[in-house]
């Protein structure tokens, strides 16, 4: 039960079992239906607010193209660190190897792979045109998520895109088409939140999209290596993934002279605040904590030429958000004075591989690569059965293409036990600036807001419940529920972070306590779950340890209680979720601001101005304790029940794997507040042998 207290001490006495009643089972007993738009509108108009700071945030302050260059530089910087790929990875030996060809009268079909990393195979197909007068210009084509299975053997996209280096082989420009990590003839994982709950890549730094821009980036190198081809004349295009795949090779490869990105780019408006977030895989988003705009990209580019390419009925890459990157863009060619190679084409038709785009896509890359106008735009197709491109019959042994996500950004090393006091605190120093940059740099820039607004009060069993709201950030409005026997200023504050299930066993306090007022106790949101049975045992609970010398406060985060949501599509991912990353946040980090919040609120209260502040949590909320209290004032207590012993489990937060781990967390913890943990908690070993002394 959530209620066990000692009465003695003030500590929180917490059994092993935290409720007594099935969450499923309690579903039966809703009143009402439940309704969890309260929740979902609540974050989505978060969501507005924190993108308008950050939409138009990357070109304030340019008046100059000297302005421009200086930032440009640092915008790269901060992206490819984003990605994982700064500092820059070793360039190791790509191995290539030409498995076979295929002749055709008009070209020449190279079978190859190489290795960007090592074991980690990229398969492709070169495509030579015969009969050409030097060294022939080349198309990389980053191929989309199509795919070519038959029979449980994936043969890779570049088969149902090869009508793409078809047509430019024909006009006499060699053309690479690289398989992508999700669909290659080794199938990797690109939907890792969207479908398989492996929310630890935000903890890790990982977006298979920093894979596929790593292997385009490769596959120029292995272009550079042929003296038979131009590599001084390389353009870059794809569709949907292979779009964005060439917008990110565009923005942070100066080697690629121009590029038709097609259908893979729209703003972080349409992203979050128009939803096209339902359609996307992970492979379009990274962990955003440099706050940057996806327009970047395309800015990135200038001023080289590129013509972004997308149609009108586009569902996941709306003209509305196409419209925004074409104005923004346009100043920053402006300052080049390069208006003419920037270009915005827009078709007909959804999202869809057409002829009119490639009508418009083909010869732009004619025109820059080759210098001439071509006349005409011959129609294209396939001409090779998938067996006649295969690059593998087997797959090698050493590929780590399947579980390169756990091995492309590892967890950074447990540390030595510091043993002198300059060394541990030189180690807190860097974890804390760390956390400040790339896990928490998604909170708002002030202190958390300390006002508290009161909505109402209850007697209730012999109790008093004051209900306030606080405000963490525009939008939010979070409840905190205060019990207390008097009037007069208790010794201790008992603070209650709850989680799903424990805000399941409040309601059913509740309506074992005051039946008729709970939906007025919780407010707008009330219904956001099925309310389960009264149960008189958990109000008992809490009668007991609430004293003249104790308080009990009960705060729910944002994703809790009256804010808890649901996806209404879940086949399409954990939307609302997903979409902390590109605002730099996790759901997580966030309620650990939200913690953070209810504190101050706390604190300068007059009620409780003199009292000891304790927390009690649990689980995942455990851990955002811990992170709360590691900022602003000392606690006096932590009470932490089956806290986890790293972040797989918990709290999920941006980067955190590249900086530390919870028990090291704990250790610095556990200098600013006296900690007890209960249950399963493995994180002591660490830090209980470093000596403070």
């Amino acid at each position: 039960m959530i209620f066990s207290w000692s009465t003695r001490t003030g500590s929180l006495l917490f059994s092993s079992a935290l409720f007594s009643f099935s969450i499923f089972a309690s579903a039966s007993a809703a009143e009402k239906d439940v309704d969890v738009s309260y929740g979902r509108d609540m974050l989505h108009q978060a969501f507005e607010h924190e993108v308008q700071a950050i939409e138009t945030e990357w070109f304030d302050g340019i008046a100059t193209l000297d302005d421009w260059e200086k930032r440009r530089t640092e915008l790269r910087r901060q992206l490819a660190e984003m990605l994982g790929l700064w500092p820059e990875l070793p360039k190791t030996d790509l191995k290539p190897t030409i498995v076979g060809t295929v002749d055709h009268p008009e070209f020449t079909v190279e079978k190859l792979h190489f290795q960007s990393l090592p074991g980690l195979y990229v398969t492709a197909n070169l495509y030579l045109p015969k009969n050409t007068k030097g060294k022939p210009p080349i198309v990389l084509y980053l191929s989309g998520h199509a795919r070519s299975i038959v029979d449980g053997v994936s043969y890779g996209t570049k088969v149902p895109y090869q009508h793409n280096p078809i047509w430019y082989a024909r006009q006499g420009m060699a053309s690479l088409i690289i398989d992508s990590l999700d669909r290659g003839e080794i199938q990797g994982v690109h939907h890792g939140t969207y479908r398989f709950d492996r929310w630890w890549w935000y903890n890790r730094g990982y977006t298979p999209g920093a894979i596929e821009v790593w292997n385009a980036i490769r596959a120029i190198d292995f272009l550079e290596t042929r003296s038979d081809l131009d590599s001084d004349r390389i353009g870059t295009t794809g569709r949907s993934g292979g779009g964005i795949y060439s917008w990110l090779l565009l923005a942070l490869d100066d080697r690629v002279k121009t590029g038709t990105p097609t259908a893979g780019l729209t703003d972080l408006r349409d992203h979050l605040i128009t939803d096209v977030i339902r359609g996307h895989c992970d492979c379009n988003y990274w962990n955003n904590f440099h706050r940057l705009d996806p327009t970047v990209l395309a800015a990135l580019a200038a001023p080289r030429p590129v013509r972004l390419l997308n149609s009108d009925n586009d569902k996941i890459f709306p003209v509305g958000g196409i419209s925004r990157i074409e104005e923004r863009v346009a100043k920053v060619y402006a300052l080049y004075g390069k208006e003419d190679h920037w270009d915005v084409y827009i078709s007909e038709g959804p999202h869809r591989d057409t002829r009119e785009l490639q009508l418009a896509s083909y010869p732009w890359m004619y025109r820059w690569l080759m210098g001439e106008e071509i006349d005409e735009v011959p129609e294209t197709g396939p001409l090779f059965e998938r067996e006649e491109l295969q690059v593998f019959p087997v797959i090698p042994a050493d590929e780590i293409n399947t579980t390169v996500d756990t091995v492309f950004r590892p967890k950074v090393d447990t540390p030595e036990l510091p043993e002198t006091r300059w060394e541990w605190e030189l180690m807190k120093s860097k974890w804390m600036n760390a956390l400040s940059a790339q896990t928490f740099a998604g909170w708002p820039a002030e202190n958390p807001d300390a006002t508290a607004e009161t909505l109402g009060s209850f007697e209730i069993d012999g109790l008093r419940l004051d209900v306030h709201s606080i405000s963490p950030q525009p939008a939010i409005e979070l409840r905190t529920w205060t019990f207390t026997r008097s009037d007069r200023q208790p010794k201790n504050v008992i603070v209650r972070v709850l989680d799903h299930a424990e805000w399941l066993e409040t309601l059913a306090a509740w309506q074992a306590a005051a039946p008729g007022e709970v939906e007025e106790m919780v407010g707008p949101g009330a219904h956001s779950v099925a309310w389960p049975e009264a149960d008189a045992t958990a109000w008992e609970d809490l009668k007991e340890i609430v004293s003249d010398e104790n308080a009990v406060v009960l705060f729910a985060p944002r994703g809790v209680g009256p804010t808890f949501y649901e996806e209404d599509r879940p086949d399409r991912g954990d939307t609302i979720t997903r979409s902390f990353q590109m605002l730099g946040q996790t759901l997580a980090g966030m309620q650990i601001w939200d913690l953070r919040s209810a504190l101050s609120a706390i604190r300068t209260s007059n009620r409780f101005a003199n009292s000891a502040i304790e927390i009690a949590a649990e689980g995942v909320m455990a851990g955002v304790a811990l992170y709360a209290s590691l900022f602003d004032e000392p606690l006096h207590r932590l009470h932490l029940t089956d806290l986890p012993s790293n972040h797989d489990d918990g709290p999920i937060l941006l980067n955190i794997d590249q900086i530390t781990d919870l028990p090291q967390i704990y250790g610095m913890a556990r200098e600013r507040s006296e900690i007890k943990l209960s249950g399963d908690s493995g994180v002591s070993e660490w830090s209980d042998g470093f000596s403070h002394e």
